[in-house]
């Protein structure tokens, strides 16, 4: 029996990710005999189910997106069968307990000035990676308003905005980066009306999203340096990092620092110029 109709999006999740997990796991990769000829790649759920030590109708409802209570240890031998990755198994236990994640999302005024005092560009995103804060680097370097709490949604201008989309050198890199650090997120906004749209929109008119979000890639961190190309500055060398926020559970900082002194020297010229273009237009970028 396939996946049942009408799940609600969080079950839904859980039924794609256990699927595709378990399609592409061979036999051998998980330690099983070969005890027979298969017809189509990937382990049989009586497989998995053997290798978590579950019975086979428990792990069958869960991949079919029933609602049936587990256990954390039920979670944990599912996801080391299936040979999750610790992301991946972090957002297996968000989707299937229904964790009360707190979202507060308050913009306190610590806040503000830790991201205005770091020295590479940085945004503060919500659950749903909408930007509600950035940094003067930030505006600088990605382009924006001097309004640095102008809200825009960093999914939709990576995915649909060419411009932005430009900046980057290794633009499929980074938008499959993209994609699979939102995913952790969209786990505590899955029942969000609004976060929900946003995800099913880019899936259907973005064909790179599409095939990003298929893959059920999860990564909690960012990895690598990225470069920029500015059509000012020249190349800029970036390292990406993302951080909790203590007082604002809801909200997180994604930062960029200077790989080499080259990219410093040319951040802090766009940033000199474009303080000079809102001073002459009369606003002012703060932070």
């Amino acid at each position: 029996m396939d996946a049942l109709p009408g799940r609600d999006p969080r079950r839904a999740e859980i039924a794609d990710l256990l699927r595709s997990r378990r399609e592409g796991l061979s036999a051998e990769r998980a330690g099983l005999p070969l005890r027979a000829r298969r017809r189509t790649p990937g382990l049989r759920r009586e497989e998995v189910a053997e290798l978590a030590g579950i019975s086979v109708a428990l792990y069958t409802w869960l991949e079919q997106g029933r609602d049936v209570p587990v256990s954390h240890r039920t979670i944990d031998a599912v996801a080391t069968a299936l040979q999750l990755s610790a992301g991946e198994r972090t957002n297996l236990h968000r989707l299937i307990s229904r964790e009360s994640a707190d979202l507060r999302e308050d913009l306190t005024p610590g806040l503000r000035v830790f991201v205005s005092a770091l020295r590479g560009p940085a945004f503060v995103l919500d659950r749903g990676w909408d930007v509600v804060l950035r940094n003067t680097e930030a505006a600088a370097v990605f382009g924006g308003s001097p309004d640095l709490e102008e809200r825009r949604n960093l999914l939709l201008e990576i995915f649909t905005e060419p411009e932005c989309a430009a900046l980057f050198a290794d633009y499929e890199r980074v938008a499959e980066g993209v994609v699979a650090m939102f995913r952790l997120d969209y786990a505590a906004r899955i029942d969000d009306p609004r976060t929900h749209e946003l995800v099913e929109r880019l899936r259907a008119t973005v064909p790179a999203f599409e095939l990003a979000w298929q893959e059920h890639h999860v990564r909690e961190h960012p990895e690598g340096v990225r470069e920029i190309v500015h059509p000012a500055a020249g190349s800029l060398k970036l390292v990406p990092s993302i951080y909790a926020v203590a007082e604002s559970p809801g909200l997180r900082i994604l930062a960029f620092s200077s790989a080499d002194p080259v990219t410093a020297k040319r951040i802090a010229r766009l940033v000199e110029a474009f303080e000079a273009v809102a001073a002459a237009s009369g606003a002012t970028a703060y932070g």
